[in-house]
């Protein structure tokens, strides 16, 4: 099985032998990606799938398995049910509110800061009594991955081929291959646990280099680079200063700030996809960022012929919302939409003014 991090190298001599059948001519090969990168690696003849997730009674019966009576304070929690009909998110969901004392999270992106923050204090033996200032102490090995993190991100790559950090707060991020290089020789070379979260740093190290991120917006629109596309949510929630705090640790308040007060209206200005921009704006979780993007569109959302899973329809109703004095004209023609997701947006039907 060929995983979805794999087939950013799909250059690899090895990997590409065994998709031309030149290896193991014999196998059956099964590639993991997401539908954006599906055109680019399936072959017309080869047979898809597509995975669709939990159903609300799937997600049911697994919280309930995982969590115990707890399970109902996120099943009452809409954006937490949302995320969890993705299986892994469902996971990460289960593990962030498996703890008492933990603060239910509400995006992707927070669920990836309390991960973050999970295992760097979980890196160190002793007892941290103030983990923000552990944070500050570890600030310049946590960019350090950053950058490694991004790098490979642009190479279409898994391999942190920069990496020379030895830190154990930083290793525990990533995994180890030893790869053998001569006879009696091998090398080490490390990768994140999964592309995601390679993402999330590569999007971290773009907020520490501000200058880079109008490149990167225009580098989403050709083939070569679209996949960068996905960093721009992560930072859309990491300029949010909301807890838990994790960026403030790392990148001076004053940066944060400016980069926040043109980074959306550069973003809607580059003319991303609609239904993109409202998954990037609800993970920004900026009510003001909303309404600039409704302003830009006279309050006009055009979704036709979308299809619309429970979290692109948590986002758009999210997006609605936040206008609460001017109705939105919404374009729902030829929209697939399921059950749940419908759910998410006869809650934000009264901020309609019509809908087709």
């Amino acid at each position: 099985m060929l995983d979805s991090v794999i087939r950013k190298d799909l250059s690899a001599s090895v990997v590409q032998k065994l998709v031309d059948k030149d290896l193991l001519p014999d196998a059956k090969i099964i590639i993991t990606c997401r539908p954006d990168d599906e055109e680019d690696l399936c072959d017309e003849d080869w047979l898809r799938v597509e995975v669709k997730g939990f159903s609300e009674e799937t997600i049911r019966t697994y919280l309930s398995a995982t969590l115990g009576e707890d399970h109902r304070e996120v099943l009452s929690n809409v954006e937490l049910l949302t995320l969890s009909h993705v299986p892994m998110y469902a996971l990460m969901v289960a593990a962030s509110c498996s703890s008492e004392d933990s603060l239910q999270p509400r995006t992707v992106t927070e669920i990836y800061i309390n991960i973050v923050r999970f295992c760097l204090q979980n890196s160190n033996k002793t007892s941290i009594k103030n983990p923000n200032q552990f944070i500050r102490t570890k600030r310049n090995e946590i960019l350090s991955l950053a950058e490694a993190a991004f790098n490979a991100t642009q190479r279409k790559t898994v391999n942190l081929e920069e990496l020379s950090c030895e830190d154990s707060c930083i290793l525990s991020f990533l995994k180890p291959l030893d790869v053998k290089v001569a006879l009696t020789e091998a090398i080490t070379i490390y990768s994140f646990l999964h592309y995601t979260m390679q993402e999330f740093f590569a999007a971290l190290w773009l907020l520490k280099n501000p200058d880079k991120i109008r490149e990167v917006f225009q580098q989403c629109f050709t083939e070569e680079m679209k996949h960068m596309k996905h960093l721009i949510s992560f930072m859309c929630r990491l300029l949010n200063e909301e807890n838990p705090s994790l960026m403030s640790c790392l990148i001076p308040t004053e940066e944060l700030k400016e980069t926040s007060e043109w980074f959306f209206k550069e973003m809607i200005k580059a003319c991303f996809h609609t239904l993109f921009l409202c998954q990037c704006l609800y993970e920004s979780q900026s009510s003001e960022a909303c309404i600039y993007f409704l302003d830009k569109l006279d309050f006009y959302l055009d979704l036709s012929g979308e299809n619309l899973d429970p979290y692109s329809c948590c986002a758009v109703a999210y997006v609605v919302t936040q206008s609460k004095e001017k109705k939105i004209r919404l374009n729902l023609q030829d929209v697939t939409v399921s059950e749940q997701g419908m759910r998410q947006f006869l809650g934000c039907l009264q901020n309609v003014q019509w809908y087709e």
